[in-house]
């Protein structure tokens, strides 16, 4: 257990360089916590109510969803800020491509998915999904998984930005979603189950 410093309200979590990064919306932080030493290293504070976050391990980079229709690229070395750059829509939660050359944006207000290519920074198609996307998982071709919340289903959509499949859940409120590449499956956590 883990004592986290600040008001309850952690939007997301990742791991990057083996330090753990919650975003804290209500305060307006990125924090980074040493799990070995069980202790706070380090606090991003100049990021405007952060939500997502993409990790790219390659580039030593997190991408960070903030307020104003705004990605932050934080380093995940010295835990600064290093750029931001727009993006149509409100920024939720995010995914990054294997390659890390796409970033997927769910933006829980219009209902939609966006794919931003990250060495344009340029928006390089969208899907309108129907409802609130929670979680965005990345399978082996390609294709996007997106837990659709008020929907309670699952859409899948294709590099090209075109839904190609939808699945009806027997749950409610499915949140998080996980592709394991091993078992090519997908794991979906809803109320009450997974």
């Amino acid at each position: 257990m883990i004592d986290l410093p600040g008001r309850p309200g952690f939007t997301d979590i990742a791991f990057a360089n083996n330090f753990v990064v919650t975003s804290q919306t209500n305060a307006n932080t990125i924090d980074v916590f040493d799990p070995a030493k069980r202790r706070l290293v380090a606090q991003v504070t100049n990021i405007a109510q952060p939500r997502g976050i993409a990790v790219d391990a390659r580039n030593n980079r997190l991408y960070v969803a903030t307020a104003n229709w705004m990605i932050a690229v934080v380093s995940s070395q010295d835990w600064e800020v290093k750029d931001t750059f727009t993006v149509d829509g409100a920024p939720d939660v995010l995914a990054l491509s294997a390659d890390g050359m796409r970033l997927y944006v769910g933006d829980k207000a219009n209902s939609t998915l966006t794919a931003v290519d990250t060495s344009l920074r340029k928006t390089i198609g969208s899907a309108q999904l129907g409802g609130r996307p929670e979680s965005i998982a990345i399978g082996d071709t390609n294709n996007v998984f997106v837990s659709v919340q008020d929907q309670a289903l699952i859409d899948s959509i294709d590099p090209q930005m075109k839904v190609v499949g939808q699945f009806k859940l027997q749950a409610s409120q499915p949140a998080g979603v996980i592709y394991d590449s091993k078992t090519r499956r997908l794991y979906v956590a809803v109320r009450s189950g997974v």
